[in-house]
């Protein structure tokens, strides 16, 4: 849930250059990275001169007039995923440790620090395919966005053999770490179980598939297949679906692929069952592609 275009709020300003200990180590922050509704991600560097992401909560509730037992919830639940999911290093951030600072109402999550989000390598994408493309092509080229598809598939498959339904899969909310794409903020994962319905999040980015705002149908990991489809949906049109649908925007002419037409409809489903598996995306023709072309 990280918004790097946010304004920094005057009590974040008060956490940049103060050093921290977390487990058996020190770090300085350095310079905010972004900010969501329960933390602030920090650059910082380490005592021995690493450099790290740090994500700071306050629990003292200084900030979004948030419930301070929900964010130190939130905490816990990051935490708690993190380490079940550490050992898949190819698609979710490491953790390097965690710690509470009652005194100054604060906890931290020590992490790898990445690059820019998705939403940041796209728009930047967007602007390069702009210059060479013709009128009428989609937001980005077919190669940087088989390239991209394919790690989303990734992600939620290392998601799926961990147990884990992160629920909030965004651009936002993905880094890239070097060339390799890795999903963050776990704050409102939770664990795979059968029938279980959840509150529904409190905020709609567009990514979020029905379920998840009106609680109305089981939170399965079929929410995660809807929100890469929602993003593959933004790399094509620019923009995220207004609502589960896969048709483009007003305006916009569709796509000429017809391997994303077939992914946008199967994704985009509003009714969750009718929602593809996590096997038919690793094996669709888009997916299994290695030529850089559709």
């Amino acid at each position: 849930m990280l918004d790097s275009t946010r304004r920094m709020p005057s009590n974040d300003m008060r956490s940049k250059h103060q050093t921290f200990r977390i487990e058996d180590e020190l770090y300085t922050l350095i310079n905010r990275r972004g900010t969501g509704n329960f933390a602030t991600v920090w650059s910082s560097i380490t005592s021995q001169g690493y450099r790290t992401a740090v994500k700071v909560f306050d629990l003292r509730n200084r900030r979004n007039n948030l419930n301070p037992a929900k964010i130190r919830a939130c905490f816990a639940n990051e935490i708690k995923m993190l380490y079940i999911i550490r050992h898949a290093e190819n698609c979710a951030v490491t953790i390097y440790g965690s710690a509470i600072d009652l005194r100054r109402g604060l906890a931290f999550i020590a992490m790898e620090l990445g690059n820019d989000t998705l939403l940041d390598r796209v728009e930047n994408l967007h602007g390069t395919h702009l210059k060479r493309a013709r009128s009428g092509s989609d937001y980005i080229s077919t190669k940087d966005r088989i390239h991209i598809w394919i790690q989303l598939v990734n992600i939620i498959i290392g998601l799926r053999q961990y147990n884990i339904i992160h629920r909030d899969i965004k651009p936002a909310n993905l880094i890239f770490f070097g060339s390799q794409l890795k999903v963050v903020d776990f704050g409102i994962a939770q664990i795979r179980s059968a029938g279980q319905y959840e509150s529904p999040v409190r905020n709609h980015s567009g990514y979020s598939a029905p379920e998840c705002l009106t609680a109305e149908a089981p939170v399965t990991s079929k929410v995660d297949i809807y929100s890469i489809g929602a993003i593959l949906y933004y790399l094509t049109y620019g923009k995220a679906p207004m609502r589960p649908s896969s048709r483009a925007p007003f305006g916009v002419r569709r796509t000429r692929s017809t391997r994303v037409q077939n992914l946008l409809y199967h994704c985009l489903q509003r009714n969750l069952f009718k929602r593809p598996s996590h096997r038919w995306l690793a094996e669709h023709p888009l997916t299994t592609a290695l030529e850089q072309s559709e």
